[in-house]
């Protein structure tokens, strides 16, 4: 099931690290994850003075950054970024969004906390 899409002018990205929570909120909404979270996007200053390809490179940016440095699960990062037509305009055609990519995203983060001390 496909989230709402949002305004990437209006997008804050907000998600935990080590898991698979991640959404995309509507620039002040004040959502938030129990247990604290890290967001980007339109919460921030420089934001707003982007054009929109560089809010796009900027979002993309970012989902690399919740993925690489935060362990977030890529495929959660993915469906997050989903709700930007922009991103959804340079995606494959043929872009799994199947079980299998999920499969793939957790067995992903369980290596890496088996690689963790």
């Amino acid at each position: 099931m496909r989230r709402p899409t949002i305004p990437i002018e209006k997008a804050d990205m907000i998600y935990q690290p080590g898991t698979r929570n991640a959404v995309l909120s509507y620039q002040g909404d004040r959502f938030q994850f129990p247990g604290g979270d890290y967001s980007m996007g339109a919460c921030y200053a420089y934001y707003g003075e982007l054009s929109p390809r560089e809010q796009l490179i900027d979002n993309l940016m970012n989902g690399l950054k919740a993925i690489i440095r935060d362990h977030v699960d890529p495929f959660a990062v993915h469906e997050m970024l989903c709700q930007l037509k922009e991103y959804r305009e340079i995606c494959a055609e043929d872009m799994p969004e199947t079980r299998e990519a999920y499969n793939r995203s957790r067995r992903y983060l369980a290596s890496l906390q088996e690689e963790s001390p």
